[in-house]
């Protein structure tokens, strides 16, 4: 049983496109969540999320149009959660696509729902996808 939970475990993982980050030397929670907390109080709201999503659509929005392609977002996605982003199916993430992806992050990372993301939640899966999103 232990084994088939842990297999559906890793699967799940690796279908939404997640990781749990490694340790490295030098690289604390700390440092993760100062890199996408604005105003440096050791959590980041939900605005602060939307504000730091769309800050980043225009940073590694290359071409300057008004979608960002699967090149733009290497290394902050996954080619699955790529897709899964993209509501309408058109190969690009819109910026309200963006945002969504980061706003269910969150949501998903927020666990002790007290709405704000804090260091100890961005060891999680969905917060490692969050801080790589948004880093």
């Amino acid at each position: 049983m232990k084994n088939a939970l842990l297999a559906l475990t890793l699967g799940l993982v690796a279908v939404l496109g997640l990781s749990v980050p490694a340790v490295q030397a030098g690289h604390s929670c700390k440092h993760r969540i100062d890199a996408i907390d604005p105003d440096g109080d050791n959590s980041m709201t939900m605005g602060e999320n939307v504000r730091r999503a769309l800050a980043v659509f225009k940073s590694i929005n290359n071409d300057g149009d008004r979608t960002l392609e699967m090149d733009e977002t290497a290394g902050r996605i996954s080619t699955a959660a790529f897709v899964a982003a993209d509501r309408n199916k058109d190969g690009k993430l819109s910026r309200g696509e963006w945002v969504r992806r980061a706003i269910n992050l969150f949501r998903l990372a927020n666990t002790d729902k007290d709405r704000t993301i804090e260091c100890d939640e961005l060891a999680s899966g969905y917060g490692a996808g969050l801080y790589r999103m948004l880093r």
